[in-house]
């Protein structure tokens, strides 16, 4: 019981970050994962809860890897990264979730603020990269 409320605050949680920082998760409702993402993983910003409510410490995500790009917006605390990763000039290639655009768009973030998906909450708690029926980049957990 303690376990799957847990897991329940957990994916509350993601879906809740996920929805303020990816503007196309606000429709996720409506779509369901239809294909999983080959070539990406699951990984999550390495912040504490503190860093987390401060917005200022929060990585952008940014369209190009360098420190002087465009910034694409705040990057969601679960990053859907290349795996293997793909890394140029210390940032790693990702998807950006919160895209409008009715194709994917390839992002950037800084490689040091990534660490592998783990759930403190959940420990066997899943994360995986998921095509969405509208056809944008979702995370999955289990």
């Amino acid at each position: 019981m303690r376990s799957s409320r847990a897991f329940l605050l957990l994916s509350v949680a993601v879906a809740v970050t996920l929805g303020q920082s990816a503007p196309g998760f606000t429709q996720a409702r409506n779509a369901q994962a239809v294909a999983p993402i080959e070539g990406y993983a699951c990984m999550q910003l390495a912040r504490d809860a503190a860093h987390l409510r401060d917005p200022a410490t929060i990585p952008p995500m940014l369209a190009a890897p360098s420190p002087g790009a465009p910034s694409l917006g705040v990057s969601p605390y679960i990053v859907i990264a290349r795996s293997p990763a793909r890394t140029i000039n210390g940032y790693a290639e990702a998807l950006w979730m919160g895209s409008t655009r009715d194709h994917p768009v390839t992002g950037w973030v800084p490689a040091g603020a990534l660490l592998p998906f783990r759930s403190a909450n959940a420990p066997a708690a899943r994360c995986a990269p998921v095509w969405l029926a509208n056809g944008h980049p979702g995370a999955l957990t289990r």
